[in-house]
């Protein structure tokens, strides 16, 4: 008869064992909130995105990978629950193009079929190696398809969605195919900014510069065509790094300010174009009548 030791599970959380198993296969993973059955999130603010972002300051793990010890103190008692979330980028060698929306608007990307997870709101991840070449995170290649890399995450298997239906692996036989950048799509719009922006986004600031910060990113944002629920997702990730974070209200509150300008602003140049326009058919006429 074939005896062993009993491995106890009692009170151990289940994502435990694949945030382990994705560390040991080289992926930075770090714990994320969840969506509470009322809708709420579990960070207990006014939340823009439940169960989306990290519990924790996860600037560290864009370039090093936690301890597995560091991991499973996390899921198993300090953030006891919280879903599983995949840091993308050279940490992870992984690039991950979000899909919200068909199997059909993936494929007209001409990429490779690669591993994929159905997300819980519907959408599809697909995974891909890069070679850990550097490779900018939050590039909008259409609306609703996304590029996440460096300085980016996705939520992985089996997190629960505000849905209340869980990501799931899709075919598990499939491995991951291996991309370079030059592969990707062409970009329609870059929805992370470059240079100083960049450094901003990744680092956060102090809690002086919290509010001019977010409402300089938002700016930056509008103007490059993203809407106001894309640069809403965007900065709650990088409120995450700020010391110490904006609450949700505060940071929504100023996004929807700086929003509504540029919003206000569009419509005054539409109005003075018209007003030019109805100008030169004065001075023009508009033939004999």
């Amino acid at each position: 008869m074939r005896t062993g030791k009993t491995t106890t599970t009692t009170n151990k959380s289940p994502m435990t064992g694949q945030a382990v198993k994705l560390l040991r296969r080289g992926w930075s993973v770090i714990p994320v909130h969840i969506p509470l059955p009322n809708g709420d999130c579990s960070c207990g603010n006014d939340c823009s995105w439940p169960g989306k972002h990290p519990r924790i300051p996860w600037r560290p793990y864009t370039e090093n990978l936690p301890t597995e010890a560091q991991v499973i103190e996390w899921f198993d008692e300090e953030f006891f629950g919280a879903n599983l979330g995949v840091v993308t980028g050279q940490v992870s060698d992984l690039v991950v193009v979000d899909v919200d929306g068909t199997i059909d608007d993936f494929q007209a990307l001409g990429l490779p079929r690669t591993r994929a997870v159905l997300t819980g709101g519907g959408g599809y991840h697909f995974y891909y190696r890069n070679g850990r070449e550097p490779t900018p995170s939050g590039i909008s290649v259409t609306p609703g398809i996304d590029i996440k890399a460096d300085g980016g995450f996705v939520v992985s298997p089996p997190s629960l969605h505000l849905s209340g239906f869980n990501y799931e692996w899709l075919d598990r036989r499939r491995i991951l195919t291996k991309i370079s950048p030059s592969d990707l799509p062409q970009r329609a719009h870059v929805s992370s900014p470059n240079g100083e922006w960049a450094g901003e986004l990744l680092g956060g600031v102090s809690e002086g510069e919290r509010s001019a910060t977010t409402a300089r990113l938002a700016g930056r944002y509008a103007q490059i065509g993203l809407t106001a629920d894309e640069a809403t997702m965007l900065l709650v990730t990088w409120n995450t790094q700020n010391d110490p974070p904006l609450s949700d209200r505060e940071l929504g509150a100023t996004i929807r300010s700086v929003y509504t300008r540029h919003t206000r602003r569009n419509e005054e140049q539409i109005r003075t174009v018209g007003d030019l326009a109805d100008l030169f058919a004065k001075i023009h006429g508009k033939g004999d009548e």
